[in-house]
């Protein structure tokens, strides 16, 4: 079973972003994923401990250092680990990834639709290295920034 891992301190968006996230999984029924959360460094670093992890998604806010800071400083990275940073001020980005570039795998700009956040886990769940015309997984050598916008392929629910 795949496990997603998201980092956020806002609780409210936490909530959201996880019972979303099960939705969505369930919806696309590729392969079933326990979605866990965690609200803090510390929180999220015995979850990684404890389980290993294929998807983390951490915010670029968290308190004490960035998200990007975060994820290229994790003592234990699974090699199956595909780290998302989510931004909320993409403009920031330039300074944040001169030096944790090598550690991030993809950015996505927050606030994300419904269908982008989709879309992001139906390719992770897929594992195909690349979200169609969006960016390439990058295993650690680079970053993509995803532009995760919908495109023909993309199967849309017609319900």
């Amino acid at each position: 079973m795949n496990t997603v891992l998201i980092v956020h301190e806002q609780q409210g968006v936490l909530r959201a972003l996880r019972d979303l996230t099960e939705v969505l999984v369930h919806e696309l029924g590729r392969s079933p994923a326990e979605v866990r959360v965690a609200s803090s460094r510390k929180e999220a670093i015995e979850q990684i401990e404890e389980k290993d992890i294929d998807l983390l998604l951490v915010s670029q806010d968290l308190t004490g250092e960035n998200g990007a800071e975060f994820i290229r400083s994790l003592p234990v990275r699974p090699p199956q680990m595909i780290a998302v940073l989510m931004v909320e001020d993409p403009e920031a980005l330039g300074e944040i990834l001169e030096e944790t570039w090598m550690a991030i795998d993809f950015v996505v700009e927050m606030p994300m639709s419904r269908d982008q956040i989709k879309l992001l886990l139906a390719a992770f769940l897929s594992r195909r290295r690349s979200i169609g015309g969006l960016g390439s997984y990058s295993n650690g050598s680079s970053t993509s920034k995803l532009r995760l916008e919908e495109e023909e392929n993309y199967p849309h629910d017609t319900s």
